[in-house]
């Protein structure tokens, strides 16, 4: 197995400033991160390192909880002076199969925004990227933050930090943190500016895409044989995640309907209590009904987004798309952020259905359209919608929610 394929955590160390390098070595590391898809732009200034050669050294720092936690080199950038030290993490998307210990929702996409929820220091603001920011590095969305290491650590003069989490979906994604010791935290902006474009992501997913067909049967959902003609290329909506709603972001498919672009998505829930998803076991609902009840409410999280208010749909609308609850509001990204580069406006459905899962249907339209996102809602109501009741009937329980 390739060293880019294991988990990667780098540290650089002010001491080491006499290393011997050679154009081999950076052409290997080059090698390695290409294999993703990931081209290095190496900053002027800096010399590239390859942590093998110093047998992996590895220090460590105490999280916010108080546990210890070390951080083990690959490669590390280092400055003439060695004032600033640019440490580069990275965590390639694996295709994960559900097994006794793996439950089958998990997902390596999600990973990158676990980290940025547990590294950043949350007294410091976190800084998303919007979509026309992230041409020249062709990331899926990128994030600036202050990293937390404590005061009982081991990096000696670095007091200072900026980092940053690019993600390229279902390929690989990357923690940098760049250190700062008293002498440059003066360029602490000016060296922050740069590092956003570090990398440039070529398209080399790790997987292929999943087709409408796959995602409705997956998911238990339907659409309308009439909408299908009208289905677009998906595309992950490069750009900002707001509010660090991770499961807003992105879409599973895609559908153009008289100027107006259907964008669905299936939020996965990690509440949902575990179970044996193997043998194909009727799942017992009764069972912790604490967890169900938790996992039931997790897709409410999204209504945070909402522009104004909040509208709960009437049970006969509900019943429409085969649902026990579905809510509507409006959402808007910010300038400069645009979905698929014009799309800035849209209304969003959010439909839940209990112990199965939820489904977030965005109705995107451009300026002055409003209104035809309104018909195309009206007239689409119900072609994207759970399967009815006969067909979860007919699994006799064997079902696992999403």
């Amino acid at each position: 197995m390739s060293k880019i394929k294991k988990l990667f955590k780098i540290f650089v160390l002010s001491s080491i400033i006499f290393l011997s390098y050679n154009s081999y070595s950076q052409k290997k590391i080059a090698s390695e991160l290409l294999e993703y898809g990931v081209i290095l732009n190496k900053p002027k200034g800096f010399k590239l390192i390859d942590n093998d050669k110093l047998n992996y050294l590895q220090h460590f720092f105490t999280s916010l909880d108080k546990r210890k936690h070390n951080l083990l080199p690959t490669y590390y950038l280092q400055n003439r002076d060695s004032s600033v030290m640019i440490l580069i993490e990275s965590w390639n998307y694996l295709v994960r199969k559900p097994d006794i210990l793996t439950p089958y929702w998990i997902n390596s996409n999600n990973i990158s925004l676990n980290h940025l929820r547990n590294h950043r220091d949350t007294i410091s603001p976190t800084k998303f990227f919007g979509a026309s920011e992230l041409k020249k590095t062709n990331a899926d969305w990128i994030a600036e933050f202050t990293r937390y290491f404590g005061t009982d650590n081991t990096f000696g003069q670095y007091k200072y930090n900026r980092s940053f989490i690019f993600h390229k979906n279902d390929q690989i994604f990357l923690e940098v943190t760049v250190l700062f010791n008293e002498s440059s935290k003066t360029e602490i902006e000016k060296v922050a500016k740069s590092t956003k474009n570090l990398f440039q992501f070529k398209q080399k997913p790790q997987v292929p895409p999943r087709s409408i067909e796959n995602n409705l049967k997956k998911y238990a959902t339907e659409l309308d044989k009439s909408l299908l003609q009208d289905s677009l290329t998906t595309i992950w909506n490069k750009g900002k995640i707001y509010q660090l709603q991770y499961l807003f972001w992105g879409e599973d498919f895609a559908i153009k309907k008289d100027d107006v672009i259907i964008s669905v998505k299936y939020p996965i829930n990690d509440k949902w209590p575990y179970f044996n998803n193997i043998d194909n076991q009727k799942v017992d609902t009764t069972f912790r009904p604490q967890q169900w009840a938790i996992a039931n409410n997790v897709y409410k999280k999204f209504l945070i987004l909402a522009k104004k208010k909040v509208e709960k749909r009437a049970i006969e609308d509900v019943n429409k798309l085969n649902a026990d609850e579905a809510y509507l509001f409006d959402f808007t990204h910010d300038r400069g952020d645009e979905y698929r580069g014009e799309y800035k406006d849209c209304k969003v459905l959010l439909m839940h259905k209990r112990n199965i899962g939820s489904v977030l249907v965005k109705y995107y339209y451009k300026p002055n359209n409003r209104t035809k996102a309104d018909k195309v809602m009206k007239d689409t109501w119900g072609k994207i919608a759970f399967k009815d009741q006969s067909y979860f009937d007919s699994l006799n329980g064997v079902i696992y929610p999403f």
